[in-house]
């Protein structure tokens, strides 16, 4: 959700589970496409292992609730005003979810942010973490239903039930 300024001091999560500490003093341009290139090729590894097992794969996208409840990010540009030119609350959307719906082996990416957003209730989580509640799951579960059922059937039995 925020795009990393020149040497902004974070953390960022790589594929082999390693930290890009050595990325953050990059150029912003060079950094968020390695860190986007080393997951999109952990997925893609991801992908040919599911291929293998002839099972199927498909992929959530789940947001976090401050992208859900708060999708202008003013409340962080509030609280974190030094990031606030950074804060891009569609990121991943934008950035990430083509990249994984491009990716060859991917039979369906589900972002369920467009759907939480269209009925944003801060009901959808837990009282005491982040964790989907039951009615979170609900949601969940409604916008998994009919990709789920297009990558899993034939397309001739899946009209009838959509």
């Amino acid at each position: 959700m925020i795009a990393v300024p020149d040497r902004m001091p974070v953390l960022l999560p790589c594929a082999s589970g390693e930290t890009s500490a050595e990325l953050v003093g990059a150029e912003p341009t060079s950094v968020e496409p390695q860190v986007l290139d080393a997951t999109t090729t952990s997925f893609a590894l991801m992908a040919d292992m599911v291929a293998t097992s002839g099972a199927v794969f498909i992929i959530t996208i789940v947001p976090v609730p401050v992208q859900v409840l708060d999708p202008t990010g003013a409340r962080l540009r509030q609280a974190f005003s030094a990031l606030a030119p950074v804060i891009d609350m569609d990121l991943v959307q934008t950035r990430f979810v083509p990249r994984l719906e491009r990716t060859a082996g991917v039979a369906a990416v589900v972002d369920l942010l467009p759907s939480l957003r269209r009925h944003a209730t801060p009901e959808y989580w837990g009282v005491h973490d982040q964790h989907l509640s039951a009615r979170g799951h609900d949601a969940w579960f409604a916008a998994l239903r009919t990709p789920v059922r297009a990558a899993l059937l034939p397309v001739a039995l899946v009209e009838p039930y959509l």
